[in-house]
């Protein structure tokens, strides 16, 4: 029943009575239209003369957002003042209060909890005093915050007060628990709920002993997001790190035309107690190491329009070990990192831009590019013609710098590079593609070089010794001069110079189809087998300007002259996956055939392969690599085999074999474990098969629960190992820190 005030004012002593006679059992709804708050409760009273509501039991208070739940609950209609004692819970937009007693505003939002819980997704709050101020606003005394759930959590911030406005808290005196044991104090801290997070990590290694590595984690604004670190080594001492994440909110990047942003600047700073375990070891590494040691990472991306891209990379190092000491994925991803800005333009037929390169580690060697201009045609038809262009166009000041510990002089030259092609697509038959070329490139050098051989006569003074007796005496020293042909290379500087190089050859291939086995009546299944053979012949004649008269700065500058076909021979077999065409088997076979040769060299000197083998969801295969025909050696070879399983929560077994011969010939494993489950194991392991030596290994057990995530792991490299413990919050799954037991 409800009750409204425009019901008759003689009816309401009837009303009122009707329902004070109801049974609790029975449940009563009073509103205030006017105001819009409605009240539901097993017995409601209303003082028309105090102008108020009362519920009583299982009391439900409302009014847009805000739902109010209590034992008993007295509203002013008026001034939407509300009171509410005994199992209290405040519920607005998904965040639930829960307190003993509350005095609250539905018109102005603000309210006050006595001693009170609340739960803030993904967020626990408890606090003796709570004051709710408006929106969104909110004001605590003696708090507690955590992503779990219970009276005991495992990690926890605690705080003597603090102020939260939408999911920013902002505290002071916090002290951070981990276990119940206090970790930190901070006197102020600010932080986004949403997303900020503690990352620690304890381990104990053999070259830098027991560590703690720790990442504080927030958010400034909507746009930029930071990473505090502290970090401490018994035998390489302190480090400190602050990163900083900035990019588009995701809100922002449905609209094309607002663009995309982002990116990240990476710092940290050790004072290195101990960079070498001994003198031997400062010697192998020339003493490049100093005690202290840092990096700097910048990288930017930055999209202007769907044609319009920037991006930057800036890496600046105190010595070239760092990063394999402390930053090891981030080495295994690229062992020299770049500096580099990179702006790009794309068109309908062409790509266009400028490069900046430029070395700023000196213990790195480099090409540096100050800048690059470049123009890019894609292929496209010539008007109406039967003919096709594509083109290549560059224009860069190359310096080619190397490491500071290598004895070789550096060189620089200012290149312009224009490459055209034309191609004339045919068929024949109706079955075999015939596409023939013709094109030219235009390279011009400001700097070419000669080398020339000096050839001169040097005389050398010489000695013989004559033994006169058996006991040495009476010997006779004998001197005399002779004249010895030394030869000398040396590299002149041959000024400016144009290099032209004429290209003609053709392309040939066509298909042929058998289907093996028909699919079934719902279009899935069958076996259809696809031959596609293929040739690709190319000539360029002997150069005016050959690789050896210019300084070499990239692909370009080792062109040469060339008289080869390509042969080979494409094979897939094809089925039907859910109604779409599915690769079991791609395999492609190709070798040169080179049509002028030396009199010691092979007309056939290599066969390549690269095949997929993809036969069912959970199962997938592929390899690459070539064989030495005149020996039939396997020279180089990559195969790589991955096992997958949903039924078993997504566990995975990835197998890889490299090889190249004389110089690495190894395996490699990774296996991870039911890794959705509570508990998961994984491990990986690279194993060097010439010299039965483990080249790395690891091993991990992961447990999760509904607050925090616990990894166990150990890692062996060569001589060093680490074992490690890292702990994160299962609500923040993404960590700061980068060790090698993330993979």
């Amino acid at each position: 029943m409800k009750y409204s005030r425009s019901l008759p004012v003689v009816l309401l002593p009837l009303v009122l009575f009707a329902l004070a006679a109801q049974s609790q059992v029975v449940q009563d709804t009073l509103s205030d239209p006017a105001a819009g708050v409605e009240v539901t409760a097993d017995r409601l009273e209303y003082l028309q003369d105090q102008q108020l509501l009362i519920g009583i039991g299982n009391v439900v208070a409302s009014q847009g957002l805000d739902i109010l739940k209590a034992d008993r609950i007295t509203v002013h209609t008026e001034t939407q003042n509300a009171q509410a004692t005994g199992h209290v819970v405040l519920e607005r937009a998904g965040q639930v209060w829960e307190g003993d007693e509350l005095v609250y505003n539905f018109a102005t939002r603000q309210g006050e909890f006595g001693e009170f819980s609340g739960y803030l997704e993904p967020f626990y709050i408890n606090a003796s005093e709570f004051h709710r101020l408006g929106d969104e606003q909110y004001e605590f005394n003696d708090v507690r915050i955590t992503t779990c759930e219970g009276d005991s959590p495992g990690f926890f911030l605690r705080a003597s007060s603090a102020r939260m406005e939408n999911s920013i808290i902002r505290a002071k005196n916090v002290v951070m628990y981990l276990g119940g044991l206090p970790i930190m104090f901070i006197p102020f801290y600010s932080v986004d709920l949403e997303k900020s997070n503690i990352d620690v990590l304890p381990g104990y290694g053999s070259r830098v002993g027991a560590y703690l590595l720790t990442a504080f984690n927030y958010r400034l604004n909507p746009y930029v997001r930071a990473s505090t670190h502290l970090d401490y080594r018994t035998k390489r001492g302190f480090g400190v790190g602050q990163d900083f994440i900035w990019g588009q909110p995701r809100e922002e990047r449905t609209n094309p035309e607002l663009g995309d942003w982002g990116g990240r600047l990476l710092t940290y700073y050790a004072q290195d107690d101990q960079p070498y375990e001994d003198e031997e070891e400062r010697e192998e590494q020339g003493g490049l190491v100093e005690e202290e040691r840092y990096r700097i990472r910048l990288q930017h991306r930055q999209t202007y329009s769907p044609r319009d891209y920037l991006l930057a990379e800036m890496n600046y190092l105190s010595d070239p070990e760092i990063l394999e000491e402390f930053f090891r994925n981030e080495y295994r991803r690229n062992v020299e990192p770049e500096n580099r800005i990179s702006l790009t333009h794309r068109g309908d037929h062409f790509v266009s831009g400028i490069l900046i390169n430029k070395r700023l580690n000196d213990f790195y060697g480099a090409v540096d590019r100050l800048p690059e201009l470049f123009l890019d045609m894609s292929r496209q038809q010539i008007g109406t013609s039967p003919f096709y262009y594509e083109g290549q166009n560059s224009a860069a000041f190359l310096q080619r710098v190397f490491a500071e510990q290598e004895d070789r002089e550096d060189y620089e030259a200012f290149r312009i590079d224009s490459d055209h092609k034309v191609f004339w697509p045919t068929r024949h038959m109706g079955f075999l593609n015939v596409t023939p070329r013709a094109g030219y490139r235009a390279t011009w050098y400001s700097e070419t070089k000669d080398t020339v051989t000096n050839t001169e006569w040097q005389a050398v003074a010489m000695e013989d010794v004559v033994i006169g007796g058996t006991n040495g005496a009476g010997s006779v020293t004998n001197t005399y001069t002779v004249f010895t042909n030394v030869e000398e290379v040396v590299t002149e500087e041959a000024g400016a110079d144009l290099r032209s190089i004429f290209e003609v050859g053709f392309e040939s291939s066509f298909k042929a189809f058998k289907v093996m086995l028909d699919p079934d009546m719902r279009g899935n299944g069958g076996l259809r087998h696809v031959a596609e053979p293929y040739l690709d012949y190319t000539y360029i004649p002997e150069l005016d300007l050959e690789p050896a008269n210019l300084y070499q700065f990239d692909y370009i500058d080792g062109l040469d002259k060339r008289n080869d076909v390509k042969l080979g021979m494409r094979n897939k077999f094809q089925t039907k996956w859910d109604g779409k065409v599915h690769d079991l088997l791609d395999v492609d076979l190709w070798t040169y055939y080179y049509l002028d040769t030396e009199d010691d060299e092979d007309s056939v000197r290599a066969a390549y392969f690269d095949a997929e083998f993809d036969p069912v969801e959970w199962f997938s295969l592929a390899a690459d690599g070539q064989i030495a025909v005149s020996d039939t050696v396997l020279n180089q070879v990559n195969t790589r085999a991955k096992f997958t399983s949903e039924s078993a929560f997504d566990s995975s077994l990835a197998i890889e074999y490299r090889h190249i011969e004389d110089r690495r010939n190894q395996v490699a494993a990774i296996i991870d474990l039911v890794p959705e489950l509570r508990w998961s194991l994984g491990t990986y392991v690279r194993y060097d098969l010439d010299n039965s030596h483990m080249e790395e290994q690891g091993y991990f057990i992961r447990r999760k629960s509904d607050c925090l995530g616990l990894t166990f792991g150990y890692e062996g490299r060569g001589n060093d190992w680490d074992f490690w413990f890292q702990i994160w919050l299962t609500a923040m799954p993404e960590s700061a820190i980068d060790v090698s037991g993330h993979y």
